[in-house]
């Protein structure tokens, strides 16, 4: 299966990060917030290994602006959900 590129993926978003501080734009919850997490998932039809993928280059980059926050908060927030 190949893997969907980030800008695809964050294409068919309506749930999107807005902000530095990780915030849906749409919703205003901390991004990825319950719709886009479901969003994520029909993206990647079935595809858990590339959504893990992808939602792990999200964690970087969103530890590079959330310096404050928790490794193990950014890890429960971007991809335990993905399991």
């Amino acid at each position: 299966m190949s893997r969907r590129p980030a800008s695809s993926v964050a294409a068919d978003l309506t749930h999107k990060c807005a902000s530095h501080r990780w915030d849906c734009g749409r919703c205003g919850q901390p991004w990825p917030c319950e719709p886009a997490r479901e969003e994520v998932r029909a993206s990647f039809h079935g595809d858990r290994v590339g959504m893990a993928m992808y939602m792990g280059e999200q964690l970087v980059s969103a530890a590079r602006e959330l310096r404050g926050e928790s490794p193990a908060k950014l890890y429960e927030r971007f991809i335990l959900w993905t399991r």
